[in-house]
């Protein structure tokens, strides 16, 4: 039975590429330009936030709500974001 001669390394230079041909230069459009964005309606103003102070005030309301008994804060500060976010929605004003 005969023997495999042992496999050498590949030189750098002996080595075959995998890669594929050179990708070929594309020209840079902005975005907009390219028509691939729609333009903003007049007028439109974003989604007031509530700042991180005023949720975390009302998260604290809820804590004490439950009388201080352990629960998930994680939870109290959804909650608080949301009626927070909800308020504002409804031209109420946020606490802060």
């Amino acid at each position: 039975m005969a023997t495999a001669a042992p496999r050498r390394k590949r030189r750098k230079s002996e080595r075959v590429s995998t890669a594929g041909p050179e990708p070929q230069a594309v020209e840079r459009v902005p975005v907009r330009e390219a028509g691939l964005l729609p333009e903003s309606p007049e007028g439109f103003q974003p989604e007031p936030r509530p700042t991180r102070q005023q949720v975390r005030e009302r998260a604290y309301l809820y804590y004490l709500a439950r009388a201080g008994a352990p629960g998930d804060a994680f939870s109290d500060w959804v909650r608080a974001e949301r009626d927070l976010r909800a308020e504002m929605r409804r031209g109420g004003e946020a606490d802060g």
